[in-house]
């Protein structure tokens, strides 16, 4: 009589084990998405630095106190503007002196000059010697060479004292300052670093491998924390000519410029920007999110696509990568539901509900 209960009992739990494994599972609900065609785009996402290759620095150019500056660091200054004065007395004393001598060589030249031609008139009256109008002559050409150093020193002396007073060579920005009132300094000194105004310019770096990517003229979208909202474009008008690697010889990059025009918001030198380089473009593309790829195979992808409320693996042939989304250039077609997502595990043949689209 045992016998006959402990194998009813395993007959019961057979057919219960069969059921179960027969019983069809519940659906699965899953989130999809239509796909649709758009425009996808893949880019460069980099850090530019603004900069400015035209500066010059600005050095004393005689000796002297400085006995007033005009501007401090980070002034904005205009062609001409005065930026600092050297003490011109000594300048000023040489300039005299030099017009001095210049007068007393002029004076000297009309006194030979009147001596050459008495010599001359006395030479063809038979009167003076040939001797002696040579050496008339010759003290005549000493003295006008005398002039013409006399003139130049006087020129010298003026320029001099006009380098007593520091002016702005163009417009631009004070961006270093070594002069401050009462200093002696030196001809060659440094007193100021000017950057010009026009000539900035956003320097990124690009990875070696993307070299392919990049050219002249390519758009740039740039944006900065100063302007949130406001990313303007520009282009690329320079590329370095070689590549740069740093101090472990590992990363490889080359140096990008993007021009700056009047479409900028005002900026610093050094400021930190943004930069997106649009390096691939499809319009009219069938694009999905990058969410609902499957990978069955490394290097393949997938989407499981809902019809009738079952899922379906369709491998898939891909185009342009951007950040969320890839085109998809084989295997589905546009208004395809997807699935991006799951409550659970779901495989090919797999009955699902659709709770959001």
């Amino acid at each position: 009589m045992l016998k006959k209960i402990l194998l009813l009992l395993v007959i019961i739990a057979a057919g219960a084990i069969a059921y179960l494994s027969l019983r069809p599972d519940a659906p699965v609900e899953v989130s999809v998405f239509k796909v649709q065609r758009g425009t996808i785009s893949n880019q460069l996402d980099l850090v530019g630095t603004v900069i400015n290759d035209r500066s010059v620095t600005i050095t004393a150019l005689l000796d002297g106190e400085i006995i007033n500056t005009f501007v401090r660091e980070g002034a904005r200054v205009k062609e001409g503007d005065p930026l600092a004065e050297l003490d011109s007395e000594a300048a000023m004393l040489q300039l005299t002196k030099a017009r001095a001598d210049l007068n007393y060589q002029q004076t000297n030249l009309l006194q030979v000059e009147k001596n050459l031609l008495m010599q001359q008139n006395l030479a063809d009256k038979g009167s003076a010697t040939r001797q002696s109008v040579d050496d008339a002559v010759l003290e005549s050409r000493r003295i006008e060479a005398a002039v013409e150093v006399a003139k130049a020193e006087l020129a010298i002396r003026e320029l001099f004292l006009k380098n007593a007073k520091i002016k702005a060579p163009f417009t631009g920005t004070i961006i270093t300052q070594s002069a401050e009132k009462g200093q002696w300094v030196e001809a060659g000194t440094q007193l100021f670093v000017l950057v010009a105004d026009e000539g900035q310019v956003v320097e990124a770096e690009v990875d070696a491998d993307d070299a392919a990517l990049i050219s002249l003229g390519q758009v740039a979208q740039l944006s900065s924390e100063s302007s949130i909202g406001q990313p303007w474009n520009s282009e690329i008008v320079w590329l370095a000519p070689s590549i740069t690697r740093d101090s472990n010889g590992v990363s490889n990059t080359f140096a990008i410029r993007i021009a700056l025009d009047d479409t900028a918001p005002p900026l610093l030198l050094d400021q930190q920007l943004d930069v997106s380089l649009i390096v691939e473009s499809v319009d009219d593309a069938l694009v999905i999110p990058q969410q609902a790829l499957r990978e069955p195979v490394s290097g393949d992808f997938a989407v499981m696509v809902v019809n009738n409320d079952q899922v379906t693996l369709k491998s898939i042939s891909t185009g342009v990568f951007s950040l969320s989304d890839v085109e998809v250039t084989e295997g589905i077609a546009e208004g395809d539901s997807i699935v991006l997502s799951s409550s659970g595990p779901i495989i090919d043949g797999q009955s699902v509900r659709v709770i959001s689209e």
